[in-house]
This record gives C-alpha cells, sequence and structure tokens, in this order.
C-alpha cells in the first residue's frame, strides 16, 4: 500500500500524534514576539493535514456528451 499511497504509513495512533506535534507547534509560534518568531512552522502528518486546507477537486476528462449531460442537470440555488 505504500508504494500506491505515501500517506498508507500513517496510522491512526501517529496521525494522533501529528495533529497534537501541529497544535503544539502553532500554539507556541502564536505566543511568541511577533518580531522575533520567524516564519509559520510546517505541518506534518499525512498529505491531507500538511498541505493545509485546499479547496480543489481532482480534475475529471469526460467525453462532450458527458460533459452536456453534467451542465444540463439542475442546479441547487
Amino acid at each position: 500500500m505504500r508504494a500506491e499511497s505515501p500517506d498508507a504509513i500513517w496510522t491512526l495512533h501517529d496521525t494522533l500524534l501529528a495533529s497534537i506535534a501541529n497544535a503544539l507547534h502553532g500554539l507556541i509560534w502564536g505566543m511568541g514576539d511577533p518580531k522575533k518568531r520567524g516564519p509559520k512552522p510546517k505541518l506534518v502528518g499525512p498529505s491531507w493535514m500538511s498541505k493545509g486546507r485546499t479547496r480543489s477537486l481532482p480534475a475529471r476528462l469526460l467525453p462532450i456528451d458527458e460533459l452536456m449531460a453534467e451542465l444540463r442537470k439542475p442546479r441547487r440555488g
């Protein structure tokens, strides 16, 4: 599984420890003097934790007829 996804190495235990470490690093950095503290610490953990908040969807390739069918669907208002 690690060959297919580098996130497969992260167990629940490791992910919880990474989230605690990220919270503590952020707290210590945030409480420091803004003039002396340096850049924001990098996040550790699986890619969905360490990349931060991204709001993008994976790209899909559709044939034109399927694309037109998707565009014809009713939209929520």
